[in-house]
């Protein structure tokens, strides 16, 4: 039971950090996240996080998804944290409008708990039925 509970904490973060990227990124072209540092940088944070908080999870749960790149999701998370300046932000903002939604559907498909209903503030949107390419972002050296 220990485990299910850190998995379902694990989870409804993941969903916190993706309803903040998905605020960061309302109504914000790509070109508008170019001229919006600030966005940028708000944007990446909470990749990491999902990054982070992913390698948190029990092998079993992680196993479970076998349609998420998690492996994909934490190399990520290394290359923002020690190559930030190597992220080509046209990566970041497809895997944001593409990857995001397939992630963010899962995870609402695996909960014990509404993913709105822990949170006091703001909404998570809808998920939509992008396919699960990869978290493309690893691949966006320069």
């Amino acid at each position: 039971m220990e485990h299910e509970d850190r998995n379902e904490t694990i989870r409804l973060k993941m969903l916190d950090e993706i309803a903040d990227i998905e605020a960061f990124i309302s109504n914000r072209s790509l070109e508008a996240l170019f001229e919006e540092r600030m966005c940028q940088k708000a944007v990446v944070m909470s990749l990491v996080n999902l990054g982070e908080l992913s390698k948190s999870f029990t092998q079993s749960y992680l196993d479970s998804m076998p349609e998420i790149p998690w492996k994909a999701i934490r190399g990520f998370r290394n290359i923002a944290v020690h190559q930030y300046g190597t992220i080509d932000f046209k990566d970041v903002y497809k895997t944001v409008i593409e990857d995001i939604p397939e992630l963010k559907a899962v995870l609402n498909k695996r909960g014990n708990i509404s993913p709105c209903s822990h949170r006091h503030s703001g909404m998570v949107g809808p998920a939509s039925g992008c396919a699960a390419n990869a978290f493309r972002v690893t691949l966006c050296l320069k």
